[in-house]
């Protein structure tokens, strides 16, 4: 069942030709909390996502399935700020 949502949810970041929606983090961000859902990069799909926020914690790191959430925030490296293939997730 959980392989069957992952699936599910990586689907919907597909366009209709089946690629996936790549961007830079700022667009990611907003989309992702416009639509109240979540950020990662291709190789993070699947095992790890990021709640982008303006609450205490800052941006928060978690598994795919909502779990361990990080306590202190994310702190992303220069290359995270300048990548330009940002997914959004569930």
């Amino acid at each position: 069942m959980e392989q069957e949502n992952l699936s599910y949810s990586l689907q919907k970041s597909f366009t209709k030709e089946r690629r996936m929606i790549e961007m830079y983090i700022h667009e990611a961000a907003k989309k992702a909390m416009d639509e109240r859902k979540y950020i990662t990069t291709p190789e993070f799909a699947g095992s790890t996502k990021i709640k982008p926020t303006n609450e205490s914690g800052n941006c928060v790191v978690m598994m795919h399935d909502g779990s361990h959430p990080s306590k202190y925030g994310w702190q992303p490296t220069a290359n995270d700020l300048i990548r330009d293939d940002w997914i959004i997730v569930d």
